[in-house]
């Protein structure tokens, strides 16, 4: 009989064992719910980040410039979106995207300024101020390459 009760309570205990590996790795799979383009996205992103000169894993120039190649103004609702996250690296790398999609990004740059959501609007302008920077021929320690171009080759 105590042999019978050790083997039901192995037997219990396994399959309690069993069923949280299977919930920790259904949470594991789980997205971030902001849907697939808003996670592939950020996977590239976080997957490009650099060490600043702050000895910090940071968005660099270097990171915007392997991620624009993804994005499409297409992506502006979603990199929209993005400005507001809690990743503060995506909310900033999102800002530049933006800024290098042209008009498209540009309006979405200037409604997300006008967001409740605090981290949305500062990213916003932010990426609005980046762009001022770029149409100002004074500034001369602006990465150009992080400049929206004209489709005539200028800046707009």
């Amino acid at each position: 009989m105590a042999k019978d009760r050790r083997r039901i309570f192995a037997l219990a205990a396994l399959a309690l064992v069993l069923a949280a590996a299977a919930m920790v790795g259904a949470l594991g799979q789980r997205g971030s719910g902001h849907g697939p383009r808003y996670d592939k996205i950020a996977r590239v992103i976080v997957k490009n980040l650099e060490v600043s000169r702050h000895f910090t894993r940071a968005v660099t120039g270097g990171t915007i410039k392997r991620v624009l190649p993804l994005v499409t103004v297409g992506d502006v609702a979603v990199l929209e979106r993005m400005l507001g996250d809690e990743n503060g690296k995506l909310g900033v790398a999102a800002a530049v995207l933006l800024t290098l999609l042209g008009a498209p990004g540009e309006a979405a740059l200037k409604r997300a300024a006008r967001s409740a959501d605090v981290r949305t609007s500062l990213r916003a302008r932010d990426g609005l101020l980046h762009l001022g920077q770029c149409r100002d021929p004074r500034i001369g320690n602006l990465d150009r390459d992080l400049c929206p171009a004209a489709p005539d080759g200028n800046l707009p």
